[in-house]
């Protein structure tokens, strides 16, 4: 019995890796972290939870410098943070980088997250600077690629071309 087989439409196949959409996207990622932090920063500490805001700088540099396994909830270990991370990766994926690249800015990203905004509250978290870069590309390949044998298409879904039988 023969499948379609499934191909992208050349426009929405990258020439290359777009380095300069990656670098945006960073950046509007790391910027809405930033304001984030300032609207907790200006929240109320019984709010926020922010203890030490007389010198947030102080407790930015304590907390880098002793990264720890956190005790949050499982949810949010082993759900929360892959799904966060496949986001990462399928954005790079759509950027035009390949899988390997894709799990290094993955890598890359959660590490900024955890160094950088998180750390101004608490210390960066072992397992989640592992569990989101590989829960997040494991389920990023599978959503972004899915796997073809197991998948039957319709033959009349887009982006699919009849294949010859063998």
């Amino acid at each position: 019995m023969c499948w379609p087989r499934r191909t992208r439409p050349q426009s929405l196949t990258p020439p290359g890796p777009d380095w300069g959409g990656l670098a945006r996207d960073t950046a509007f990622l790391i910027g809405y972290q930033v304001v984030a932090i300032g609207v907790i920063f200006l929240l109320p500490e019984d709010v926020s939870n922010w203890h030490h805001k007389s010198n947030p700088g102080e407790q930015w540099v304590h907390n880098v410098s002793h990264p720890t396994f956190d005790n949050d909830s499982w949810w949010i270990n082993y759900l929360a943070h892959p799904y966060v991370g496949a986001m990462y990766y399928i954005r790079a994926r759509e950027r035009g980088f390949g899988p390997w690249s894709s799990f290094a800015y993955s890598a890359f990203a959660s590490a900024a997250y955890e160094f950088g905004a998180e750390a101004f509250f608490e210390k960066p978290s072992i397992q989640d600077l592992i569990v989101t870069p590989i829960g997040g590309a494991l389920i990023g390949a599978f959503i972004f690629e899915p796997p073809g044998p197991r998948s039957r298409p319709s033959r009349t879904s887009p982006g699919t071309t009849m294949s010859a039988c063998s």
